[in-house]
């Protein structure tokens, strides 16, 4: 890609927040990523890149595909007193959003290093109603469960 277009992308980027936090933090948080599965889709009006980004970047949507996949499992298989456990779980838009009506109870562990996205996740627990659930901050590859 020729330097004129790389400045300009850098320069598009720098004009909405979520590609502000990608040039700052070179990936995304759990905030962004639920943000870039469920919740960027719905605003109406956005940058034109962020929107190539939420429609048509192939990460992205790989990102959004898989999570609808992981989803629509999930909910085919839900049946009551199931564990789940969510690593890393940002904000555990992929249990915390399931259909409970028909369920009794669930249990839920959330683990995640980001304690900005363990608060999201807990948030997001109390706004579905859901009360077996648990949340430890660590560091998933240096996981102490016994």
């Amino acid at each position: 890609m020729p330097l004129d277009e790389q400045l300009s992308l850098l320069d598009q980027l720098r004009e909405f927040e979520l590609g502000r936090f990608l040039l700052a933090n070179k990936g995304l948080n759990g905030y962004w990523t639920s943000y870039i599965i469920i919740h960027g889709l719905s605003k109406e009006k956005l940058h034109i890149l962020e929107r190539w980004i939420l429609y048509h970047a192939p990460s992205v949507k790989a990102t959004q595909e898989r999570f609808n996949i992981l989803y629509n499992i999930l909910q085919d298989k839900l049946e009551d007193r199931m564990k789940f456990i969510s690593v890393p779980c940002g904000t555990m838009d992929d249990l915390l959003t399931l259909d409970y009506s028909k369920i009794k109870e669930i249990y839920m562990t959330g683990i995640d290093l980001d304690a900005s996205s363990l608060e999201l996740a807990q948030e997001n627990a109390k706004k579905h109603h859901l009360t077996h659930v648990n949340f430890w901050q660590q560091d998933t590859w240096n996981l102490d469960i016994h």
